[in-house]
């Protein structure tokens, strides 16, 4: 599986995770942080550095209230990190 698609099915995974809760503000924010970063290989990345670290302190904010939503994002991280993000 590419690893951009394996990003997509997980974000799909992620907003399954959330179930009918409504998002926060800040979720949503972050959410679309990360699908402003998955970008086409060749493509000029977003200059926005400190997206990972953003992924992994909500991680940590989330970890105890909803660990399921935080495997999966902690997934996201990974599958970035493995593209080069």
């Amino acid at each position: 599986m590419a690893k951009k698609e394996r990003l997509q099915n997980l974000l799909t995974e992620l907003h399954e995770a959330m179930g009918d809760t409504e998002p926060s503000a800040a979720q949503m924010d972050l959410l679309d942080s990360v699908k402003r970063h998955a970008h086409a290989e060749g493509e000029p990345e977003v200059p926005e550095p400190d997206l990972l670290d953003a992924l992994e302190y909500w991680v940590e904010e989330q970890r105890e209230e909803h660990p399921r939503t935080a495997g999966v994002v902690d997934q996201i991280i990974k599958t970035l990190a493995d593209i080069g993000v």
